[in-house]
């Protein structure tokens, strides 16, 4: 929303080395007047501030810049929204760290009841493409009202936004660079198909040039718009395990699908499930029912992973699973009672690791009170 601030804020946002938090402090001190912090004959106001930053402050080239990115925005349809204002995502406002700024593709309402950020790795495996296609599908049967945030980047991310649009979710991407290019420029018409249906974000103006370091930058903002951010797939290093510490540090759920300890693309998200980090997402539910959402009940309730036949097994996981009642909640020691007379083969030993390989497999869910059930 343009106002007779705009070009007032779009430099101070535009400031290098003024981040978000001592912006806000200086707009504090100045009692939110713009015009105090641009003005010489007020200099107490910028107490505090380094003599680098005052002078950048009061270098006319900022309001340059800034009037160059509103011709930009005038001609392209970009919208800027303020922190301080009703248009502004209100989730995001929770966060100390906020961008001052965020100029805005598309028309995608991001206050809606239910938002999700989809993360993960740019190798994406073929394992984690068919989870968050299968995962994105269910949701989208369950909660087709779901907001749908990721970064636009290769392989889990931009997997996340095709998925969503395949099934006619809204999905809102955060870049980690200006909206006068697209980057990768691989994922150009999935962008253009955001921003028709969904909207496309970021906090830089429009001639930044592309930094590896900014889209580390950007991963607060997609932790900051989502109830619930959900890692498919990552290394245990990687930009998508700081998107999860971001979303925890917001006081955010935060979910991760397990896979095999040997995949190096499932040991980021097993790590986040060890130490507590993330739950532990086998199928859709675990979301709704984490969150609290209501969602459509279906006559079968889908699960995230692809039906599997227990005489495809392998002993002694068959015998396990044949254990089982449909809906049925099991101890280890539940279980193994359940052994009739003859049959009473397995040792507790063999029922927990073999309840490990089908929960890693997702055939079984781990529930509190060291229960299981089938998944």
């Amino acid at each position: 929303m343009k106002t007779p601030d705009t070009l007032n804020r779009l430099a101070l946002s535009m400031a290098e080395g003024l981040g978000p938090i001592q912006a806000r402090a200086l707009l504090s001190v100045c009692d939110n007047d713009l015009s105090i912090v641009f003005s010489n004959e007020t200099p107490e106001a910028l107490a505090g501030l380094s003599p680098t930053i005052r002078e950048r402050l009061h270098d006319k080239t900022i309001f340059e810049r800034a009037k160059r990115e509103l011709e930009f925005m005038e001609n392209h349809g970009i919208e800027m929204l303020w922190f301080e204002d009703d248009d502004y995502p209100a989730r995001l406002k929770e966060c100390p760290d906020a961008p001052l700024v965020l100029y805005k593709k598309g028309d995608a309402d991001m206050d809606v009841p239910k938002v999700l950020s989809i993360v993960g790795t740019r190798k994406m495996t073929a394992y984690g493409r068919s989870q968050t296609e299968e995962l994105v599908r269910a949701l989208a049967e369950k909660v087709p009202d779901v907001l749908v945030v990721s970064g636009l980047a290769l392989g889990a991310d931009v997997c996340a936004h095709r998925a969503a649009l395949s099934n006619n979710i809204t999905t809102v991407g955060v870049l980690g660079n200006g909206l006068s290019q697209i980057y990768p420029p691989a994922n150009r018409d999935t962008a253009r198909q955001m921003a028709e249906s969904g909207a496309l974000l970021t906090e830089l103006p429009h001639d930044t040039p592309i930094e590896r370091f900014r889209f580390l930058q950007r991963n607060r903002i997609i932790a900051g718009l989502s109830d619930a951010c959900i890692v498919v797939e990552s290394a245990v290093r990687g930009g998508s395990m700081s998107t999860a510490r971001l979303a925890r540090d917001y006081n955010r759920e935060v979910l991760a699908i397990p896979g095999r300890n040997i995949d190096p693309y499932s040991q980021g998200c097993n790590y986040l499930i060890e130490k507590n980090i993330a739950s532990i997402l086998t199928c859709p539910d675990d979301v709704l029912k984490l969150l609290n959402w209501d969602f459509q009940e279906k006559a079968e309730q889908g699960t995230l992973f692809p039906s599997f036949n227990p005489d495809e097994l392998t002993e002694p996981l068959r015998s396990v699973v044949n254990l089982f009642e449909p809906g049925g909640e099991y101890t280890v020691e539940q279980l193994f009672s359940l052994q009739k007379g003859d049959t009473a083969t397995l040792s507790i030993c063999d029922i927990v690791s073999a309840l490990l390989q089908l929960e890693l497999q997702s055939i079984v869910t781990h529930l509190s009170g060291n229960r299981y059930r089938l998944t």
